[in-house]
């Protein structure tokens, strides 16, 4: 089986097929997004019982409010594998699962509703019995609380995003802002919040925030959205065999390395990061999977082999007085390579140095994780769960080759 690996030296691949590859695939950017929500009107009342107080009404009184800080404590998050305290980044109340009770049996079904919207929304493949949502905390956030920008690590196997019900609880503020491939999507929590609900949706490596509450309160249901097993063989094709299709499949067959001296495969940045533990084809979110599928039918037809890997940069600096921060050296790695079913096929103690030939797109800042200071909406994570700049790599022609 072919097996990526690493030169000291290339020569430079034809630009023609990098175009090609490059133009056709950022074309390929269904299924549609990354983030939803939206108010809902008709909701269900969960039916919170805050042990030691009581059922909870809704909307929130001030006095219920009291008793869940009452039993609360600040909420923790992620930096790296540690879990931290820092009311700086997140100021809010935290209570886990066994400090509550939802006694309303219809819940399940209002939030089989949810899933099934955000199945939709997210434009998903796989069948909707597949995702399911799993209860994972209960946040409170009072006038003046907040959220710094953050992603949310994956903190149980096979999550790949999360979803939150923001109760009947009357406030200002505390609106959601998500940011991904230098897109935005904002959403109200606070719009009718005194009876009606509303829910959003993100996956986990979204960049997302919690702008400041400026009166009353917010608070949110939060689960993790899980993604079931599936073989990556039940994964959809792309059909269509369009003029784009047709040329990149003449230009992989042009590709000629005993003829042509040139790196001996390509490597694409994906529009998602994922972890150790979710880098496999079914578990592909978005554009990714749609990209996915088309590679697979141009593989078919071309004999091309594919992994996914992730890959860093890292950066040398000086540390000399006159040149302090001067970066010195940029070092392109992959970290953990994977066929599409996840098996990993690289050596954990050796590490896959890249020249900037091997790239498609070479754009400074677009195929290495961005560390947005570290923080995780969730507990930290451990490194199978940590996210890093995530790949298709060995695009291009089968060749017996050795890490």
């Amino acid at each position: 089986m072919p097996i990526v690996t690493t030169r000291e030296a290339y020569i430079s691949c034809p630009t023609s097929l990098k175009l090609i590859i490059q133009k056709t695939l950022s074309e390929i950017d269904r299924p549609s997004t990354f983030a939803c929500g939206e108010r809902l009107d008709d909701g269900a009342n969960p039916g919170l019982l805050l042990k030691g107080h009581g059922l909870l009404g809704m909307p929130l009184s001030d006095n219920d409010a009291r008793a869940i800080i009452s039993q609360s404590r600040q909420s923790r998050f992620g930096r790296g594998s540690e879990t931290v305290v820092d009311t700086s980044i997140s100021d809010s109340w935290q209570l886990d699962p066994d400090q509550f009770q939802i006694r309303n049996g219809s819940w399940g079904s209002f939030i089989l509703r949810l899933v099934a919207k955000v199945h939709a929304g997210f434009g998903l493949k796989c069948q909707k019995d597949r995702v399911s949502a799993e209860l994972y905390k209960l946040l409170l956030y009072q006038r003046g609380a907040f959220f710094r920008p953050h992603s949310d690590s994956e903190i149980a196997p096979c999550m790949f995003g999360t979803l939150t019900v923001c109760l009947p609880c009357a406030h200002e503020g505390g609106e959601l802002v998500f940011s991904h491939n230098g897109k935005s999507f904002s959403f109200k929590t606070s719009e009718s919040s005194d009876f009606d609900m509303s829910y959003a949706a993100w996956c986990a490596d979204v960049l997302h925030e919690v702008k400041p509450v400026t009166s009353g309160h917010r608070l949110v249901l939060i689960y993790n959205l899980i993604h079931q097993s599936q073989v990556v063989t039940d994964l959809p094709s792309a059909s269509v065999f369009n003029s784009e299709q047709t040329r990149l499949v003449k230009g992989f067959r042009g590709w000629d390395p005993p003829r042509y001296p040139q790196p001996e495969y390509l490597i694409h940045k994906l529009a998602h990061q994922y972890s150790q533990a979710s880098l496999r084809a079914d578990r592909l979110k978005g554009a990714d999977l749609a990209q996915l599928s088309f590679l697979r039918e141009v593989a078919a037809e071309t004999g091309i082999d594919l992994y996914l890997a992730n890959m860093e940069k890292h950066a040398t600096k000086s540390d000399e007085r006159w040149a302090r921060n001067q970066v010195l050296s940029v070092d392109i790695v992959l970290t953990y390579v994977v066929t599409l079913d996840g098996s990993r096929v690289d050596h954990p103690n050796r590490t896959v140095y890249i020249k900037s030939n091997n790239l498609i797109d070479t754009t400074d800042g677009q195929h290495y994780k961005e560390d947005h200071r570290g923080f995780t909406g969730n507990e930290g994570a451990t490194a199978e769960y940590w996210y890093s700049g995530t790949v298709f790599c060995n695009i291009g022609p089968s060749t017996e080759m050795e890490i």
